[in-house]
């Protein structure tokens, strides 16, 4: 029962994240919302989901209240932040927060996620953060997080292809690359 109740509060949380990407996205190209729909829209899912502590932005697994996302889902959550800055709905200090409270939750050392795709996420999540708000730090994050799923991901028994799970035991993978917390 359990389970349930998590699939049902995952679906619900997702299928808002999937709306509010939609309405966001659109704004690029032609969008049946107008601009005050979509602001409308994003500051329903931020009062929802998205609240600061210390500086340090978070989202929520469900609205309102409960645990923070999950290491890839806050990736995603973290996205919709950076599209909705593109578009004048979210600040670059709202990008930088939500950062900030993804290594505060997560840390900067993510050999213990043994997911690439992942890690991927992640690195996407860093590089948009950095092109928004300039913080090299978010470039040196994406660049460790790249670099981890690479170096234990990469097979070249198939050609190159990564793995989504690490199934290989981690080769040589740069730490230096990560300045320190």
């Amino acid at each position: 029962m359990k389970k349930i109740a998590a699939f049902r509060r995952f679906s619900c949380a997702r299928g808002t994240f999937v709306l509010a990407l939609l309405l966001l996205c659109g704004s690029q190209t032609s969008s049946a919302f107008t601009s005050v729909e979509q602001a409308q829209v994003f500051g329903a899912w931020t009062n929802a989901f998205y609240y600061t502590s210390g500086g340090r932005g978070y989202f929520r697994v469900q609205e309102g209240v409960g645990n923070n996302e999950y290491f890839w889902q806050w990736a995603y959550d973290i996205d919709v932040a950076f599209r909705a800055q593109k578009v004048g709905l979210a600040s670059t200090a709202m990008v930088n927060e939500a950062c900030a409270g993804f290594t505060n939750t997560n840390g900067t050392d993510w050999s213990w996620n043994v997911w690439n795709d992942d890690l991927i996420a992640v690195a996407r999540m860093f590089i948009d953060a950095h092109e928004v708000t300039g913080n090299t730090l978010w470039r040196a994050r994406a660049k460790f997080a790249f670099d981890l799923a690479y170096c234990r991901g990469y097979d070249p028994v198939t050609g190159g292809c990564m793995k989504y799970h690490k199934t290989a035991p981690i080769r040589s993978w740069p730490r230096k690359h990560l300045p320190p917390p």
